[in-house]
C-alpha cells in the first residue's frame, strides 16, 4: 500500500477545489454544459472514490464550501453528485474526536499565522510532510504534533477557515 501524506492529500484536494470553482463560475458565467460534465466527473472520480481526505484535508483547504455550494447548484445532476460526499464528509467530522479537532485547528491556525497555504504543518512547526495511518490519523502522536489547546475563539476574521458547511446565517428576525 502507497502512505499518502498530508501534504499530498491536501494539495491534491486544494487544486481540486480551485477548479472546481472555476468550473462553477464558468458556468454561471456562460451557461457552458461542458463545465457541468466536468463537474460530476471530479465529484464522481476525483472526491468520491477518495479515501485519504482527513478532518485536517477538511478544514484547511475548506473543499466542503465549494462542495456545499454545489449541492445548491442549479443543475439536478450536480446536486445529486455533491450531496452523498457531504455527508460522508460529515461522518469523518463526527467521527473525529474532539482533541484531534483541537489539534488540526491549530495547524491550520499556525499555517495562516505563517503565511503557509495548502500544506500541512509538520512537528517541527514549519511546512511538510505528515505521513498517517491507514485510518488518516497522523503516525506522530498528537502531543508531539502540536500542543492540543482549546481553538481559538471564531470570529468573523477566522470564521472562513474553520467552517466547513458554509451554512448561510440563520434568517434575521428583524421585523419591517
Amino acid at each position: 500500500t502507497t502512505t499518502t501524506t498530508t501534504t499530498e492529500t491536501t494539495g491534491d484536494i486544494s487544486r481540486i477545489r480551485t477548479t472546481l470553482e472555476e468550473l462553477r463560475q464558468s458556468h454561471a458565467t456562460d451557461g457552458n454544459p461542458e463545465s457541468i460534465q466536468r463537474i460530476l466527473a471530479i465529484l464522481r472520480n476525483d472526491l468520491g472514490k477518495r479515501g485519504d481526505i482527513t478532518f485536517h484535508t477538511l478544514l484547511h483547504t475548506g473543499i466542503g464550501k465549494t462542495v456545499n455550494k454545489l449541492a445548491k447548484h442549479e443543475n439536478t445532476t450536480v446536486r445529486k453528485a455533491a450531496i452523498p460526499i457531504l455527508h460522508k464528509w460529515k461522518k469523518i467530522d463526527q467521527s473525529t474526536p474532539d482533541d484531534v479537532k483541537a489539534a488540526a485547528v491549530a495547524l491550520v491556525v499556525k499555517a495562516a499565522a505563517a503565511g503557509t497555504t495548502n500544506a500541512a504543518v509538520g512537528p517541527g512547526g514549519g511546512a511538510g510532510a505528515v505521513a498517517t495511518t491507514s485510518n488518516g490519523m497522523p503516525k506522530t502522536p498528537i502531543h508531539k504534533a502540536a500542543a492540543v489547546t482549546s481553538p481559538p475563539p471564531v470570529t468573523p476574521a477566522n470564521n472562513d477557515m474553520i467552517d466547513l458547511t458554509d451554512s448561510p446565517p440563520p434568517p434575521s428576525k428583524v421585523q419591517r
